[in-house]
């Protein structure tokens, strides 16, 4: 009897990861990309891939994106961690290259320390 238990379990969470994989797991594809002003680097922007969507554009700007920061050599030199995301909608999306102070924001409240390599959200 429990050895049918056991392996009744380790079933229901396979199935249940599986789920998750084919209806919950958010699809991210590149969206736009940002150069800084002295071409060393690019800010990518991700948005994310809806495919149960009925509408065309309308939820465009209610989409989910984050955002990569990448050197000319195509490095990853920035990306959110697993911990702490940094999700944000695509509508509130504001690139601005702080040349003085080392900071590009990508939007209202978010931003990446170009000096320490390190991003910020809120």
């Amino acid at each position: 009897m429990k050895r049918i238990t056991i392996i009744i379990s380790i079933l229901l969470l396979g199935l249940a990861i599986l789920c998750y994989y084919i209806f919950l797991k958010k699809e991210f594809s590149e969206y736009k990309t940002f150069t800084s002003p002295d071409k060393n680097l690019k800010l990518i922007v991700y948005i994310e891939s809806n495919p149960y969507s009925l509408s065309f554009n309308s939820d465009l700007e209610y989409r989910m994106a984050y955002v990569e920061l990448i050197d000319k050599n195509n490095k990853t030199l920035v990306k959110p961690s697993l911990f702490s995301n940094c999700n944000f909608v695509i509508g509130d999306l504001n690139v601005s290259w702080d040349t003085i102070n080392k900071v590009v924001y990508y939007n209202k409240f978010d931003s990446i320390d170009l000096k320490q390599m390190k991003m910020t959200c809120n």
